[in-house]
Order: C-alpha cells, then sequence, then structure tokens
C-alpha cells in the first residue's frame, strides 16, 4: 500500500533548503524559499516550487506564487529531482534556479526555470502548456513530445 501524503513544506528562511527521499508522492504543492532535492523510486507531485518569494507571493494582488529574481543571493532556488526506478510525474515543476531531472522511466510535466533546465529520462519526456529557460534548455530521452 503507498502512502499518499499533502506533501505542503513551506521553508520560509530564503537561506534554508528543502530535501525528500524514499518513494516520493504528493498530492499538493512542495515549495521552498531556496533549494529542493528529491530523491526516490518515482516522484509524483502537483507542484513542485523552488526559489519562492514568499514576502512577494503574500503581497501579489493575483495570489500567483512569485520566484525569486536571480540577484537575490540569499535563494538559489535550484529544484533538483531524481527519480531512480520510476517516473518523474508533476504538473508543475518551477524553479528560480536551475532545473534539473532524471528519471529511468519517464518525465511528465511543465517545466519553467529561471536559469538552465535539463531534463533526462530512460523511456520519454512529455511536456504540456508552456515550458521555458531562462538559459540553456537541454532534453534528452528515447522519445520527446511537446504541445
Amino acid at each position: 500500500m503507498t502512502m499518499k501524503s499533502a506533501c505542503i513544506l513551506i521553508v520560509a528562511n530564503g537561506k534554508r533548503s528543502a530535501s525528500k527521499t524514499a518513494s516520493s508522492q504528493c498530492l499538493g504543492r512542495f515549495q521552498a524559499g531556496s533549494n529542493i532535492s528529491i530523491a526516490g523510486a518515482g516522484i509524483k507531485a502537483g507542484a513542485i516550487i523552488s526559489g519562492v518569494d514568499f514576502a512577494a507571493t503574500e503581497n501579489s494582488p493575483s495570489g500567483n506564487i512569485v520566484l525569486a529574481t536571480t540577484d537575490d543571493a540569499t535563494a538559489a532556488g535550484n529544484l533538483d529531482l531524481n527519480a531512480t526506478s520510476g517516473s518523474i510525474d508533476v504538473a508543475a515543476l518551477r524553479s528560480a534556479g536551475n532545473l534539473t531531472g532524471s528519471a529511468v522511466q519517464n518525465i511528465n510535466a511543465t517545466a519553467v526555470s529561471h536559469q538552465a533546465l535539463k531534463l533526462t529520462a530512460g523511456n520519454a519526456i512529455t511536456l504540456t502548456g508552456q515550458s521555458l529557460s531562462g538559459a540553456d534548455f537541454s532534453l534528452k530521452a528515447g522519445s520527446i513530445s511537446m504541445d
């Protein structure tokens, strides 16, 4: 039986990072004011967001989550995902820094990175919606689909 949890983590201090290991399956959002590193057999979540500017998000009139700017030295905002035997299946990947992901099987997501974006999958990468990178954009897989 697989346990599912809400997995909403808020790290308000931009100098701290968040990490999660093991079989990672979250129903909601996983967000941090700085770096996020997740490793497990497979990774499934609604959203994973690194480098959140919590003050700007709180003051956002639209209620949107705001990522830290690249000149904010206290919050690098890198996002690193590693699915060691399964897939990465996340509706929204957002990173104020670099976004890297590797999966033995597949990667399914919408990915936005203010810096470099690098995804590698053993089988397929499927990016839906608008995926963006503020620097290098690298995809490696047996098949790649973007719509």
